[in-house]
């Protein structure tokens, strides 16, 4: 199933650069092939010819880097690093950055965002975990923050001393990463903000190991609101992640498996990067 009037997708105060292929979507949809940027670009989406493999010969998880950013992520000689963690609404954000912290609680200091939706207490939430809750009408401020983002109804924004307060933290702890868990539409106003902290950016974009039609049955079955708005959203994002990430992941999780390899994988790759450092 594909999105009702999938056309030009223009999400509420974000950038408005890229027009949802339907074509592409639909060959996608039908092929029966699973998200990969290898796989996208057979199907049409040519941003995606500009990834190679990282990770060949490894089943377990597919990593993949920009051809022409790998030489300036292993050159990186800064302390700490500001970790972009995007991806579409399902592809395990959350799940892989609460298992790097129980892995490695050394490698990373998390950026507390913020969110006006309601706090899930029944899930363990409480102020900071995941999320600082505050109201709708405390994002009017916008001086405050990096960047906002309406999803659904609900408001998803950075503030800017939070950004601050991990920077801080994670040179006292020397600790190599810091981690922003957030959406790619919003990837200029962080990096934007990063270089005037002289803290370098890598973007890291993850994608679910699944068909269009059992990522859709996912959020069905996950009663995720807007369905139809997040499909379409997931179509964008991905576009967007073609011409701005990185890296993408494709994720696949199997929750048999506890924290799985993606995970174990990420981490890897990230201690690669400091290991290298001149």
């Amino acid at each position: 199933m594909l999105p009702k009037e999938a056309g030009t997708l223009h999400p509420q105060d974000v950038q408005k650069e890229i027009a949802i292929d339907t074509v592409a979507w639909q060959a996608f949809a039908e092929s029966g092939l699973t998200f990969s940027p290898k796989n996208l670009a057979s199907l049409e989406f040519p941003v995606f010819t500009e990834f190679a493999d990282f990770s060949p010969k490894d089943p377990a998880f597919i990593l993949w880097i920009r051809k022409n950013k790998e030489p300036s992520i292993y050159t990186n000689t800064s302390p700490q690093t500001l970790l972009m963690l995007l991806g579409i609404s399902g592809s395990g954000k959350d799940t892989n950055m609460n298992h790097i912290q129980e892995l490695n609680p050394t490698l990373l200091v998390p950026i507390i965002t913020h969110t006006s939706r309601p706090m899930r207490t029944d899930r363990g939430e409480n102020m900071g975990k995941p999320y600082d809750f505050i109201s709708h009408e405390a994002f009017e401020r916008k001086e405050y923050f990096v960047e906002t983002m309406p999803i659904g109804t609900s408001t998803y924004g950075t503030a800017k001393e939070n950004v601050r307060k991990a920077y801080a933290q994670a040179q006292n702890q020397q600790t190599p990463y810091i981690i922003w868990r957030g959406n790619i539409q919003r990837i200029d106003e962080m990096t934007a903000f990063a270089n005037v902290l002289h803290i370098p950016v890598i973007s890291m974009f993850l994608m679910p190991n699944k068909t269009w039609g059992a990522y859709t049955a996912h959020l069905i079955k996950e009663e995720r609101d807007q369905v139809e708005e997040r499909m379409r959203q997931a179509q964008w994002e991905i576009q967007l992640a073609g011409k701005k990430a990185d890296i993408v992941v494709v994720n696949k999780f199997n929750p048999d498996h506890g924290i799985d390899n993606t995970t174990h994988a990420i981490i890897q790759f990230l201690h690669s990067l400091q290991v290298s450092k001149p």
